[in-house]
């Protein structure tokens, strides 16, 4: 529980860092380049999906950290970003917690090596099932 809290209050200081740093630098990079209007297009994008790669970042290999100042620069919803991070932080560590407890210590060694592939497998064939039902 204390690994979960931790991770979402981290993954609040990078969303912070992503809104504060935006309005203080980023804004003024991508109009000196003239990208507002796609860096714009990127913002809805990601805030219409944004839930959702909070909570594959927060499960899977893909790195947390850059998914949290992503979310701050976009201007992410707050309570989303706090409620999906809780969640798939929660579930990822809970789940080692639980295998560790249940197994013990022979299980550490396929944590530590595989863990970050199983759960890439599993959510790349939860997303194929997806995919499948809709043309269903």
């Amino acid at each position: 529980m204390l690994c979960s809290g931790f991770s979402v209050l981290g993954g609040i200081t990078g969303y912070y860092i992503g809104f504060l740093f935006w309005d203080e630098i980023g804004v003024h990079i991508t109009e000196a380049l003239a990208l507002t209007d796609q860096i714009n297009s990127f913002k809805e994008l990601y805030n219409s999906n944004g839930s959702l790669a909070v909570f594959i970042a927060g499960v899977s290999p893909i790195p947390y950290k850059l998914v949290t100042i992503i979310s701050g620069i976009s201007s992410m919803n707050f309570f989303y970003f706090c409620f999906f991070s809780l969640l798939s932080r929660g579930l990822r560590f809970f789940l080692i917690g639980f295998l560790i407890f249940w197994f013990g210590s022979r299980v550490q060694s396929f944590i530590e090596n595989r863990l970050g592939l199983l759960i890439l497998i599993i959510m790349f064939g939860v997303a194929i099932l997806i995919l499948l039902m809709s043309f269903l």
